[in-house]
């Protein structure tokens, strides 16, 4: 085992090291129980390190001599703990209805208790957009938000107009001039999020199924990743943005990324880039993971690969928890270039 004064040859990584040789056993070991055969990985400013489990249930820090060095280690067997957990809870259960319907449903998922709790319309497997009658008014609040001169009135106008003909809302507010295509996809995302919110919290509750065979513009619809992402997003907007331009900046050639607050215990990352397609159980289990390797890791890199040779690929950035997936022989050239890219970044250069 490798003693904390080892892995601290360069001042800036003073804190790494320290950070893996006081948190790591702690944080890490439950992760190995069951199933010893995990590969977590940690580049540091000083070099690449391999965690390993131990039979008395602590683990060793094994020295790599280099980065490159990951590719040859032996991959390991199927973890049943990095796979994703059932989806629990309200949110994750209004998707599982919707998924139960099958990729050709059109309609409209109500539910109730008393009354009526909510509405959700959903196209081809996708959430047009979801209603709630304690909000029932949200969305034209959102559209005058971010269009000057638009009022009440002029929602209405246009709404009453799309009832009368079966219109789209969306299109026809975008082609009268009113708004711009992503105004208005914003303005629609955030009221289907906090509304999905809502619905969500006041669940279990009796649920019907109403199809129909109106047709929605595709570019106004959402998956579940969309929702959770602009959940995430609503709570910390600012920070949001920030964390958007990293995951772009860090990712610029390519790889899905999630990023999530760090020391919130939420499933809801505030920025995500290229998961759209990702389940509800997935999305959860990247920001879990991702969590749980930088509690372990602290300022370095850090990448766990588990099954079928999937690996995943955490840092952190201010107060910000940033992960990538890919496959297994990614992981060496992908640490480097985010530990390359994250200094420069650091220190603020270009």
């Amino acid at each position: 085992m490798l003693p904390a004064t080892s892995l601290a040859r360069e001042p800036e990584d003073l804190s790494a090291s320290t950070h893996l040789a006081e948190c790591a056993p702690q944080v890490l070991a439950p992760c190995f129980q069951g199933d010893p055969t995990l590969l977590v990985v940690v580049a540091t400013a000083s070099g690449c390190y391999r965690i390993e489990p131990r039979k008395d249930g602590g683990i060793v820090l094994a020295e790599l001599a280099s980065v490159r060095d990951i590719g040859a280690l032996p991959r390991p067997r199927p973890a049943a703990h990095l796979r994703p957990a059932p989806s629990e809870g309200g949110f994750c259960q209004l998707f599982s209805w919707i998924h139960a319907l099958g990729d050709d449903a059109c309609g409209a998922l109500r539910l109730y208790r008393e009354t009526e709790v909510g509405t959700v319309f959903v196209e081809r497997g996708r959430v047009c957009w979801a209603s709630a009658p304690a909000l029932r008014r949200r969305l034209s609040d959102l559209l005058r938000e971010r269009t000057v001169g638009f009022d009440d009135d002029a929602v209405d106008h246009v709404v009453l107009w799309c009832k009368r003909t079966g219109a789209a809302l969306g299109e026809s507010l975008v082609e009268s001039g009113a708004l711009t295509a992503q105004r208005f996809h914003t303005a629609l995302r955030q009221q289907t999020a906090e509304a999905w919110a809502h619905i969500s919290a006041q669940l279990p509750a009796r649920v019907s199924w109403i199809p129909h065979r109106r047709g929605y513009d595709a570019a106004y619809t959402f998956t579940a990743a969309d929702l959770m992402t602009e959940l995430g997003r609503i709570s910390a907007p600012a920070m949001a943005s920030k964390a958007e331009d990293h995951l772009r900046r860090m990712l610029k050639n390519g790889g899905t990324g999630v990023a999530c607050l760090r020391g919130v215990d939420s499933a809801m990352p505030i920025a995500s880039l290229r998961v759209s397609d990702w389940a509800p159980g997935s999305l959860d289990l990247a920001v879990r993971w991702a969590r749980t390797l930088v509690r372990a890791a602290g300022p370095a890199v850090v990448a766990a690969i588990s099954e079928q040779g999937r690996a995943i690929v955490a840092w952190q950035h201010q107060d910000v928890v940033y992960a990538t997936t890919m496959d297994a022989e990614l992981v060496p050239l992908r640490l480097a270039t985010i530990q390359g890219t994250l200094r420069l970044v650091t220190a603020g250069v270009g």
